[in-house]
């Protein structure tokens, strides 16, 4: 992973995506240790449903924030690089 690439270090709206999607599936979860009241009440796992929907849409919100104009520099440096590595 490249620090001064297109996604920085961490790509933080990805990680905060996949963590709100991770914490919304709790309630829905049935495992060995754990089993959500969602679950419970529905009788069956549908956590990865929603999981997906949450993650999916906090991401799709996270990113109406990105400059992708202001990415092109990045962008050209990472090309450059994979052509240099070919």
């Amino acid at each position: 992973m490249q620090r001064n690439g297109i996604y920085g270090n961490w790509a933080w709206r990805g990680m905060t995506a996949y963590f709100i999607g991770l914490a919304v599936e709790v309630p829905f979860m049935n495992l060995s240790f754990h089993q959500g009241p969602m679950q419970q009440l529905i009788g069956f796992d549908v956590s990865f449903i929603f999981g997906l929907i949450a993650s999916g849409g906090a991401y799709l919100l996270l990113s109406r924030s990105l400059k992708v104009a202001s990415e092109a520099g990045a962008i050209a440096r990472s090309e450059e690089i994979l052509e240099q590595l070919q």
